[in-house]
């Protein structure tokens, strides 16, 4: 509960802690979750006319349950808190109410999160371009786009794996579709020198992702008996979805190491994109009775 009480702050209160805002009438440069409330008032979501001083010192849990967290925000001037934390509720599309001027309890805070997709269509890409994490429009043809759209289909393979998955490989595969979107979030995410000037710290792959990976290979390994020749794709039905996805997570790599002689790029997402693919090799093998049921390679068998 103490770490979603971070992700609020950071994600909706971030530019209000310590610090203090005039806002004056129909305008503000005050943003609840991303949105100004002038654009707000825009679309008839009516906020206070007077202007207002508002010095929020800070954020504190007050309860937590199943399905609701209670903050309380500490200020100087709790006047217009009402007003703000209501509109942080219609934000975050949580059902957020207020009991008293300085605490605000979001319900069903886990379910929910951070993301709301009321629409899929947008029609901003009908040109061509698309939208990266900072907001810059580039090429849909470009190698970033190109980069986490092939992790994505890596993604998608892997969905497909888990139709025929169960036990340890399931589980390492649930986790791995999680960090794989970690993986989009940062490779869409340019500049990584402006991540400490940026308004929420960017999404980035960490080497304890890539650590796990190792260390569950490592596991799956030792059950297997050494390879004596390359192995044909195949075998049972999740062994042959497992190659699908070790191919396309290569072909991932791939293009992000050209990607890195171009731009600046997080290491460990290379990194992680290497031992994914290993990852997926063992697996694979594990898929096949341990190895039992691999498919061998013949060098000039059919010559």
């Amino acid at each position: 509960p103490f770490e979603l009480t971070d992700i609020l702050i950071q994600k909706v209160l971030k530019g209000l802690i310590g610090k203090q805002k005039q806002i004056p009438p129909m305008h503000s440069g005050l943003k609840v979750n991303g949105v100004k409330l002038y654009n707000l008032a825009r679309k008839g979501i009516s906020i206070e006319r007077k202007a207002r001083e508002i010095n929020i010192i800070d954020i504190k849990l007050i309860s937590y349950k199943e399905d609701e967290l209670c903050i309380n925000i500490i200020c100087s001037k709790g006047t217009y808190i009402r007003t703000l934390v209501e509109k942080i509720g219609e934000q975050l599309n949580t059902g957020a109410y207020t009991k008293d001027l300085r605490r605000l309890r979001i319900g069903h805070f886990l379910e929910k999160k951070m993301v709301t997709l009321n629409k899929i269509y947008t029609k901003t890409g009908d040109s061509g371009e698309t939208a990266l994490g900072n907001g810059q429009r580039v090429g849909k043809q470009s190698l970033r786009v190109n980069a986490y759209g092939t992790v994505d289909e890596t993604n998608a393979t892997v969905g497909l794996a888990r139709l025929y998955s169960s036990e340890n490989i399931d589980t390492g595969l649930k986790m791995i579709q999680n960090d794989l979107f970690d993986l989009g979030a940062d490779l869409c995410r340019p500049d990584m020198a402006n991540d400490a000037d940026a308004e929420y710290p960017p999404l980035r792959v960490a080497s304890s992702q890539v650590e796990r990976l190792e260390t569950e290979i490592d596991s799956m390994n030792k059950n297997l008996s050494p390879l004596k020749s390359f192995i044909l794709p195949g075998g049972s039905q999740l062994a042959a979805h497992l190659h699908l996805c070790r191919t396309i997570s290569r072909r991932a790599e791939r293009i992000c190491v050209e990607l890195a002689t171009l731009e600046d790029i997080n290491k460990d997402a290379v990194k992680y994109l290497n031992r994914l693919s290993d990852w997926f090799f063992v697996a694979g093998r594990v898929a096949n009775n341990n190895g039992a049921d691999d498919i061998l390679w013949v060098p000039g068998a059919n010559r």
